[in-house]
């Protein structure tokens, strides 16, 4: 039986890319973040008797957005080996949908994790959830974007104002309705919201370079920085806790928990459902797929997945609230790492 590959494609500052074969291939490099979805989808597959390296591959490539405009961006050839391209945010979805629809010869598989495949369409203006090739999991995030800004202000009551990273107005669906979102919830409990738009990572640095920097052991944490389900952000996770939270030693909370960890070096805070539990449940798309001969099955298949609420987590660490670090005292409610 012929290996087969999943061409797994993310969002990321530079263009890079690596075949991934054993579990060891599966860690964070400097000039490469391998997704925790990766992590999660091979310990999906595994539960389904699929192994890595025997019965599949997985050649990661990360490209810059405006990088992911022809095929090539997601590897020569593409519909060879029973492949699926997987697909970790909206950007490539939308990509891969116009690149390969379901017109090819033969057509390929994708599966994408997306908040909203309700409104999310290709360039041609068709919904996700109407293309034949297409299907994948939503995290529901834009949709939990309130209910997220509420966690953070349960964890850090003393915000009056939230600097919340958005894409320029116009650029990303995610980032426009989950800003909306959260504009409105801040509102109506009047805490200031002070959007710091970008257009890409670099200027994304350079607006959170521009915060003004606190000093734990004098200033309460009035002020703190949450981070929207856009996948430049999430890309850029860890750059934007060491600079945000690092640097300028403001709270950041985030829509996804993977970057809560029990020592100082993640976020203060998070809720929402995990990259890893995500590529779980596009586990079991890819599977289907495999198991329909390489092919999104039709009708009455269920072609999306909705997260389940249960499975959402509020977290926040308490190395990072700490004395030592931030000096925020947490409430006892607000579950810990």
């Amino acid at each position: 039986m012929a290996v087969l590959r999943i061409i797994a494609v993310a969002v990321g500052a530079d263009n890079n890319e690596m075949t991934i074969k054993s579990r060891r291939d599966l860690r964070e490099l400097k000039r490469l973040k391998v997704r925790p979805y990766l992590r999660g989808l091979v310990q999906g597959l595994q539960a389904r008797g699929k192994k890595l390296r025997t019965d599949y591959t997985i050649e990661f490539r990360q490209r810059k957005p405006a990088a992911m405009n022809n095929a090539a961006a997601f590897g020569t050839p593409v519909g060879a080996n029973g492949d699926v391209i997987f697909c970790m945010s909206t950007t490539v979805v939308k990509a891969a949908a116009d690149l390969f629809p379901p017109t090819a010869v033969p057509p390929i598989p994708i599966v994408g994790i997306v908040s909203d495949y309700h409104v999310e369409t290709n360039t041609a203006g068709t919904r996700f959830d109407a293309i034949a090739n297409v299907c994948g999991v939503s995290a529901q995030r834009t949709q939990t974007a309130r209910q997220c800004f509420q966690r953070f202000l349960t964890a850090v009551p003393a915000l009056t104002e939230v600097k919340v990273p958005a894409r320029v107005a116009g650029d990303y669906g995610p980032s426009d309705r989950a800003l909306a979102d959260v504009t409105d919830e801040a509102a109506k409990r009047g805490i200031t919201c002070t959007p710091l738009r970008f257009s890409n990572a670099q200027e994304l640095e350079t607006a959170l370079a521009g915060l003004a920097a606190r000093d734990p052991d004098k200033d309460d944490a009035n002020t703190g920085v949450l981070i929207l389900p856009i996948d430049i952000c999430l890309a850029h996770a860890q750059e934007i806790i060491d600079l945000a939270q690092g640097e300028k030693k403001l709270p950041v909370f985030f829509p996804v928990p993977d970057w809560v960890k029990a020592d100082a070096s993640g976020a203060l805070g998070a809720y929402g459902l995990s990259q890893r539990t995500c590529g779980q449940l596009m586990a079991e798309r890819v599977s289907v797929v495999w198991r329909n001969g390489n092919a999104v099955p039709p009708a009455p298949f269920a072609k999306w997945v909705d997260a389940s609420e249960s499975a959402f987590d509020f977290v926040a660490s308490s190395a990072v609230a700490s004395p030592d670090e931030l000096n925020i005292d947490v409430p006892d409610s607000v579950p810990r790492v």
